[in-house]
């Protein structure tokens, strides 16, 4: 009850990464998180806006920036 669901989607998207999955479109990360496509869409995008994933076209993809969450754990 006192989550931010917001973050959840948008951790879930990230997670919906991988190296066999270097990229993907709305539609593809909608179906990978089970969120709508809408929803999928705004995380996306806000990602992107906030310098974690790069638009290429309709593909998105993870920026260095990212790296930074998984840097923050190791030290």
């Amino acid at each position: 009850p006192e989550g931010l669901a917001g973050l959840a989607k948008g951790l879930a998207v990230i997670e919906a990464f991988s190296p066999a999955r270097p990229c993907m479109t709305i539609s593809e990360a909608a179906r990978l998180t089970d969120l709508t496509r809408a929803a999928a869409r705004r995380c996306l995008l806000t990602l992107t806006d906030l310098g974690y994933l790069a638009q290429d076209g309709k593909y998105f993809r993870p920026m260095p920036r990212l790296l930074r969450l998984g840097f923050a754990y190791l030290r």
